[in-house]
């Protein structure tokens, strides 16, 4: 069977699943409500803007602490959780281990746990940024030091240089690239998931939006709302700028 007839069948058997729960007279039912609500979030408050630029700060700091602190902490956890670079069972285990329960508990989870363990802020935002960014980046580095040909360093062992000298000159630089590529992608995720943060108590856009929402302001609600689109497809233009400049 191919992938197109494969494809065409799942979305029959799906399709007629979800006809038959009856999720689809709901969702029928449903869409005058969400018509109704969304119409009333036009016009943005544009007034309310000067006001929640303190918190799409903290938001942002949120994000670029937490994705560094994340990024320093997958590097080590990376080389651990790759074979070709430890040849050591126990401590590749190990490192894969502790990738896995570090990307395992969502973000937004980890923003909860750690409201309730520090109090309300941006460090519980932080730590929770940390902890699942560090997770995800060491299973993406881990994956591409795995998939280096060791050829290369054996070839450059035959040229004279040591191994010190052949990761600093020649393994590296070959990593540095898609390092970059992984740590801009994980940031644009990270200002959303930031956001997310926000409406557990971590601060931020998400808690502004929690309170607007709750007041009934569906002006500054729609404000915050933009503010997040603008920000995220600033992000993902500038995060593609710089991948063709420098990779």
């Amino acid at each position: 069977m191919t992938a197109a007839r494969l494809l065409f069948w799942l979305t029959i058997v799906l399709g007629t699943a979800m006809v038959l729960s009856g999720d689809t007279f709901e969702i029928c039912a449903g869409m005058p409500k969400i018509l109704r609500y969304l119409s009333r979030l036009w016009p943005p408050d544009f007034r309310a803007l000067p006001g929640l630029l303190p918190a799409l700060w903290q938001t942002v700091k949120i994000a670029l602490f937490g994705t560094t602190l994340g990024f320093l902490s997958a590097i080590p956890l990376a080389f651990a959780a790759s074979w070709n670079m430890t040849q050591n069972g126990a401590v590749y285990l190990c490192g894969r281990a502790i990738l896995l329960a570090m990307r395992s508990i969502p973000a937004m989870i980890l923003g909860i746990l750690f409201v309730a363990a520090v109090g309300l802020g941006s460090l519980a935002g932080i730590m929770g940024v940390w902890i699942y960014s560090g997770g995800v980046l060491g299973k993406l580095l881990s994956e591409n030091l795995e998939a280096t040909d060791p050829e290369i360093m054996d070839a450059a062992a035959i040229d004279g240089a040591n191994r010190f000298r052949g990761y600093l000159y020649i393994f590296l630089p070959m990593q540095a690239n898609a390092a970059l590529s992984f740590l801009l992608y994980r940031f644009e995720s990270s200002f959303r998931q930031a956001t997310l943060m926000g409406v557990a108590g971590a601060g931020g856009l998400g808690l502004e939006l929690t309170a607007a929402m709750g007041l009934f302001d569906y002006g500054k609600t729609s404000m915050i709302v933009c503010i997040i689109l603008f920000v995220v497809l600033s992000l993902d233009l500038t995060s593609r700028w710089l991948r063709g400049k420098v990779l």
